[in-house]
């Protein structure tokens, strides 16, 4: 572990935890997510949704493991979840990826006008199931993921008063090395910045490791 040999840690698992462990054994992995429900969205809306994004198929996905990574988070039960292709709880029916402020009032327009539920999603790091969708029973809307990572453009910044103007679906790590090369920080530095997203700090009030001096996300 970080090049660090600890030659008795797998005989120290296995006494403690009374199991046998095989170096041999591979982890199952598995793509074809069967639990995942395949005909969940409408033909007519799929139709639509795709004229919203310029019929570019590229960018509309009612694939299986598409679905179930974006009806996902980090929490060690996701992982295991998807690594064996059982997914227990309701994923997005459908996952889009918009490139443009335009896009994205299309996309709310046509959902409120055929009743569809719109869920924003960033990095997918999240530990709090925030991404698992509502039963049917509680909520029998289809539901569509808005994944942001084709809106991550830096748009400007006013150095003489210290702001930064970026889209949502720009990462952490993206951010902090532009503003970096101008000799700034952005104060908020969560253990998962490589991979989060501006849009979901904001919607999650994220906090990071020098909230003490810059505070929450809220405040900067």
């Amino acid at each position: 572990i970080s090049g660090k040999k600890l030659p008795n840690l797998a005989r120290f698992v296995e006494e403690e935890l009374r199991i046998t462990i095989d170096p041999t054994e591979a982890p199952k992995t598995c793509c074809d997510f069967v639990s995942v429900r395949k005909d969940a969205l409408d033909e007519g809306l799929a139709t639509g949704i795709l004229a919203v994004l310029a019929n570019d198929k590229d960018r509309f996905s009612t694939r299986a493991v598409d679905r179930a990574r974006h009806g996902t988070g980090h929490t060690q039960q996701d992982i295991f979840d998807l690594r064996v292709g059982n997914i227990r709880s309701r994923v997005p029916d459908a996952v889009v990826w918009p490139k443009s402020i335009t896009e994205v009032e299309a996309l709310v327009s046509f959902a409120v006008e055929k009743s569809l539920c719109l869920i924003p999603f960033g990095g997918g790091t999240n530990v709090t199931h925030a991404t698992h969708c509502p039963p049917r029973e509680v909520d029998p809307r289809p539901m569509v993921s808005v994944d942001m990572k084709l809106m991550n453009s830096i748009l400007w910044i006013n150095e003489e008063d210290g702001l930064v103007h970026a889209e949502a679906g720009i990462t952490g790590g993206e951010l902090i090395r532009h503003v970096e090369k101008l000799g700034f920080t952005i104060g908020h530095i969560p253990d998962s910045y490589e991979f989060s997203t501006l849009g979901g700090w904001i919607a999650t009030k994220a906090s990071g490791i020098k909230q003490n001096k810059y505070g929450n996300i809220e405040d900067i």
